[in-house]
């Protein structure tokens, strides 16, 4: 029997040996057979879903051990990833949605004029207005290039006084981007542009929250020595932001809940 075949069947004896135990339910966990596994291992990905590795030849029962024992630290771990999911709303580009910038609630206020986006003051709050034009041909992308446009006027404001205390005479400012970055990054250096860029959505958060993004990429591009996020670099950023922990702790829990495009 091919060594292929022989891994399918023992990763399936397995996994039913994992199902007839009970410990993990069938539709939650994945057998992989890795011949560079030195041990049995098991992970958990953000989305609570099971995988667990091994390397042959092993008993299905000693997996199942191996699981029951790791099964009260595999409760914690799902408990902690639930929180940790994004839970990215989807908006209506209709008027009355809400939106925010830099933590402030807007309501959309679709007009049968022509015009550019603008945020404007109104007796009950801020309103975004926006040509309704615009939303039936664009979507979504009529506002997102607005939090670009924003979000980069934004930055240019605030950087150099950052950049002045952060790398006093040192070197001259990067350069600034506000674009989309994927689903991963909030902020990034480019070393090779020497461009420091932001992922759009970041600016619905608090100003002290942006902030503390802006920090974060200018230390990295001081190029610190060591490693990217190491004891160097945090040092740099807490030169200047003595709360950066605290406020990166504020920014990922906010991140979850934060709009990043979705329209229904």
């Amino acid at each position: 029997m091919p060594s292929s075949a022989q891994d399918r069947d023992l990763a399936e004896l397995i996994r039913q040996a994992l199902i007839d135990d009970g410990v993990l339910a069938a539709e939650d966990f994945d057998v992989v057979i890795s011949k560079r596994r030195e041990s049995l291992v098991i992970t958990t990905d953000i989305s609570g879903r099971h995988t667990v590795r091994v390397r042959p030849p092993i008993a299905p029962q000693r997996v199942v051990g191996f699981v029951q024992a790791k099964a009260a630290e595999l409760e914690r771990n799902a408990i902690r990833l639930a929180k940790m999911a994004p839970r990215h709303p989807v908006k209506q580009l209709a008027a009355g949605e809400e939106f925010t910038w830099l933590g402030q609630t807007m309501r959309l206020h679709l007009t049968e004029e022509e015009g550019p986006v603008r945020r404007v003051r109104h007796e009950d709050g801020w309103l975004l207005v926006v040509s309704a034009a615009d939303v039936r041909d664009r979507g979504a992308d009529v506002l997102t290039d607005w939090y670009c446009q924003e979000g980069l006027a934004w930055v240019e404001r605030r950087t150099p006084s950052w950049w002045h205390r952060i790398a006093p005479g040192s070197r001259a400012q990067p350069g600034l981007d506000v674009r989309d970055l994927g689903k991963v990054r909030v902020g990034m250096f480019d070393e090779l542009a020497d461009q420091v860029a932001f992922h759009w959505p970041l600016f619905q958060l608090p100003a002290a929250l942006c902030e503390y993004v802006l920090v974060h990429e200018l230390a990295h591009a001081t190029r610190p020595p060591g490693t990217s996020h190491g004891p160097e670099f945090w040092a740099r950023v807490k030169h200047v932001m003595p709360d950066g922990r605290r406020r990166q702790r504020l920014m990922r829990q906010a991140w979850l809940d934060i709009w990043t495009g979705a329209t229904g």
